[in-house]
C-alpha cells in the first residue's frame, strides 16, 4: 500500500509539473526538488500549499473500511485471522489514458517512470503487488491532460485458479475490450464520478489488514512495542506475497537486526508474523547470532548508530 501512495504523489508531482509550465521532466527535478518548487517550499513542514495557481487539484487520500468478519478470499488455503479491509488509494491529479493502463497500473516491473525524474518509484506501478494481498482491485481513472470528453476508464482486476501448469497457483485477470484494453464510461451515466476525476482512485476489496487497523492515540503508536509491530506487519505482507511460491515442506530463513527491542520480543512478534501465513510453522531452535562489527549506518544517516546484532531464525512452514 506504500507503493500505491507512493504512485498517487508521483502522479501529484507530475501533473503540478505539468501545470506550471514545465512539459519536459529534467534530472534536477528529483521528488524533493519537485515538491518544493510547486507544492511546498517550506521544507520544514509537509503542508499542501501549491506555488501556481493553475495547481487545483487536492493532495492524495486513503481511506480504510473494515469488512464483515464473514468475508473470506476465495482461493487462499489459510485466510487470514485478523479480518480484511477495503483500503481506498485516490488522486485527483494526473489520471492514465487509456492505452497506457495495460502498460503500467495493470503491469508488474514497467519502465514507464525510469524517465519522469520527479518520481518517487523507479520501476512503473510497483503498487500492482497490492494485488497479492486483496481480493479483488476497482480501477477508475481520467487523464488530465489528453482529450477524453465525458469518458473515463475503469476496469476490476481479480484472482482466479491458473489451469496450466505454473509456479503460481493463481492469476490476476481484469475486464478488458477485444482490444485488451479497459472499459469505458460515461460521466452522464455515473455522475458522482465527476467528482473524482481527472485522477486514478482504486478500491481494494479484501485487503488483508493483519491487525494494523487500530487507534491513532495512544502510547502503543510511539513506543518500541507499537515500532515492533509496524515492522511485522510489513513482514506478514512479505510472507503472503511468497506464500504461493513455496512448497508446503520449505524451510523459511529470516535475518534480522534489532535496536531497543528485546530478543525474547523480537521472537515473539516473528513467530506471529510466520504463522499469520502458516498457522503450523514452527522455530528450528534458537537463531544464530552476528554481532555488527562494521555498521556503515552513520554514512547513510550521520549521529545514527544502527543495529549491533544479527539474528538468524528458521522456520519449517508445516
Amino acid at each position: 500500500m506504500t507503493e500505491r501512495l507512493s504512485n498517487a504523489f508521483d502522479a501529484s508531482l507530475t501533473a503540478a509539473r505539468r501545470l506550471a509550465g514545465y512539459a519536459q521532466s529534467d534530472r534536477l527535478l528529483t521528488p524533493r526538488n519537485a515538491a518544493q518548487r510547486f507544492l511546498n517550499p517550506n521544507r520544514d513542514d509537509a503542508n499542501w500549499a501549491p506555488q501556481y495557481k493553475e495547481i487545483s487539484f487536492q493532495k492524495p487520500v486513503i481511506q480504510f473500511w473494515k469488512e464483515s468478519e464473514d468475508e473470506k478470499h476465495r482461493f487462499r488455503k489459510y485466510n487470514p485471522g485478523n479480518g480484511l479491509a477495503t483500503v481506498l488509494v485516490r488522486d485527483t491529479s494526473l489520471g492514465i489514458a487509456r492505452e497506457r493502463m495495460p502498460k503500467t497500473i495493470l503491469e508488474l516491473n514497467s519502465d514507464d517512470k525510469l524517465k519522469t525524474f520527479e518520481a518517487i518509484g523507479q520501476f512503473g506501478h510497483g503498487g500492482s503487488s497490492a494485488l497479492a494481498f486483496c481480493e479483488s482491485c476497482l480501477v477508475i481513472s481520467q487523464p488530465r491532460f489528453e482529450t477524453t470528453g465525458n469518458e473515463f476508464y475503469w476496469t476490476l482486476i481479480f484472482p482466479e485458479q491458473e489451469a496450466e501448469a505454473s509456479k503460481q497457483s493463481l492469476v490476476r485477470k481484469w475486464f478488458a475490450d477485444e482490444d485488451g484494453l479497459p472499459l469505458i464510461a460515461s460521466l452522464a451515466d455515473f455522475q458522482d464520478i465527476a467528482a473524482i476525476v481527472p485522477g486514478t482512485s482504486l478500491w481494494h476489496f479484501g485487503y488483508n489488514r493483519g491487525g494494523w487497523i487500530k487507534p491513532i492515540s495512544g502510547p502503543e503508536q510511539t513506543n518500541p512495542w507499537g515500532r515492533l509491530g509496524r515492522l511485522f506487519f510489513f513482514l506478514t505482507e512479505a510472507w503472503q506475497g511468497i506464500e504461493p511460491l513455496l512448497k508446503r515442506s520449505a524451510i523459511l530463513v529470516c535475518r534480522i537486526g534489532t535496536m531497543h527491542i528485546s530478543y525474547e520480543d523480537l521472537k515473539q512478534k516473528l513467530r506471529e508474523s510466520v504463522r499469520t501465513v502458516w498457522p503450523y510453522a514452527w522455530m528450528m531452535g534458537a537463531p544464530r547470532v552476528s554481532e555488527l562489527k562494521n555498521s556503515q549506518t552513520g554514512i547513510i544517516r550521520p549521529g545514527a548508530i544502527g543495529c549491533k546484532e544479527e539474528y538468524d531464525f528458521k522456520f519449517r512452514l508445516s
